[in-house]
């Protein structure tokens, strides 16, 4: 017969009951021993900071930088990272946006949903054209499309580029989605339900 310690043996029935308060045999309560209080106790402490410290070290850990050139089906719901040149943004009925990357390989779509994207405006990481951005999110796929969805507004950072003034003359189809800056006289206007559009002339 084993030798058990006494702490852990009920002292009405005398069987094994280990670190139970109240037997599961004969239903008596017993005292539990500090040892195994201290352990219990213990334990606990310590998976709560071990949970704590992997959810601080999965905070610091930047995901991995792709290209738009290497996505592919095989990528699918990968979680990563993708830095480029905002090309165009658009914004939703229900508070979603969304924006397209250019990364000199390939645009990419990224999109947040209603919370997230409200959020994205509100403290002001939502990139305009031109705008340097650095995204990360899960890659969707459907059918040949694929998409970025970021989850969190603290994942997305902006630098704003400041555009420099250039001459009407000078703009082509390579400044398609770049910020630019131009001066001159409005020489007519056209208002439409959603907006205004303005012709300006600056001498060339």
């Amino acid at each position: 017969m084993l030798d058990y310690p006494e702490e852990t043996i009920c002292p009405s029935c005398g069987k094994f009951v280990g670190a139970y308060t109240r037997c599961p045999y004969c239903g008596s309560e017993h005292k539990l021993r500090m040892s195994i209080r201290f352990f219990r106790g213990f334990a606990l402490i310590v998976s709560i900071g071990g949970v704590f410290l992997i959810w601080l070290a999965a905070r610091g850990v930047k995901a991995p930088l792709i290209k738009v050139k290497d996505i592919g089906p095989m990528q699918s719901f990968a979680y990563v990272r993708v830095d480029g040149q905002n090309t165009r943004t658009r914004t939703y009925d229900d508070g979603g946006v969304g924006f397209w990357v250019d990364d000199g390989t390939g645009v990419i779509n990224v999109r947040a949903y209603a919370d997230t994207g409200k959020e994205l405006v509100a403290q002001g990481r939502l990139p305009g054209p031109g705008d340097k951005v650095s995204a990360e999110g899960t890659l969707n796929f459907r059918e040949d499309r694929v998409t970025m969805i970021v989850n969190a507004p603290e994942k997305v950072t902006v630098e704003r580029v400041v555009p420099t003034v250039v001459a009407i003359q000078k703009l082509g189809e390579g400044d398609v989605g770049r910020k630019v800056m131009v001066e001159g006289k409005i020489v007519r206007t056209r208002t439409f339900p959603k907006g205004t559009s303005a012709a300006l002339y600056d001498g060339t």
